[in-house]
C-alpha cells in the first residue's frame, strides 16, 4: 500500500561563523554557507528527525568539508574545486535556518503516484 502522508519538500541552509581572528589571517569569509534538500511528511517531528540526520554528516571528525560557496548548484559534470576543509577551531559557532519550499500538494503521494480521491477541484 502506498505511502498517503503528503510530501513536504524543504531547504535547510546551514551558516557555519568563523573565527574571525582566525579566519581572516589566512583569507577566508566570516562565514561559510552549506545548503541542504530535505522531504518530509509535513510533520513537525519528521522535520525536526530529518534535521538530525542531515545534521549528523557534520559531526564526528577534526573538521567539516565544505564549499566555499554553498549557496551555489553543484554540478555533477564538473570537479568541484572550490572545496576546504575547515578545522573545527576554526568555526566559532553554527546556526541553522529552514525554509518551506513546497505546500501539501493534494493526491500526490509519495512515491510519486497521484491519488484523486479526497481532491476538490475548483
Amino acid at each position: 500500500m502506498p505511502d498517503e502522508s503528503p510530501r513536504v519538500e524543504y531547504l535547510v541552509t546551514y551558516t557555519f561563523h568563523l573565527d574571525i581572528s582566525r579566519s581572516r589571517m589566512v583569507g577566508l569569509p566570516d562565514t561559510i554557507e552549506d545548503t541542504a534538500h530535505i522531504a518530509t511528511d509535513g510533520s513537525p517531528s519528521a522535520l525536526k528527525q530529518a534535521i538530525f540526520v542531515e545534521s549528523k554528516k557534520y559531526f564526528g571528525g577534526q573538521g567539516v568539508n565544505l564549499r566555499l560557496d554553498g549557496r551555489q548548484l553543484e554540478d555533477e559534470n564538473k570537479m568541484a574545486t572550490d572545496r576546504i576543509y575547515l578545522l573545527w577551531h576554526m568555526v566559532s559557532h553554527l546556526t541553522q535556518k529552514t525554509q518551506r519550499l513546497t505546500a501539501v500538494t493534494p493526491g500526490l503521494q509519495d512515491n510519486g503516484t497521484y491519488n484523486p480521491e479526497g481532491v476538490v477541484t475548483q
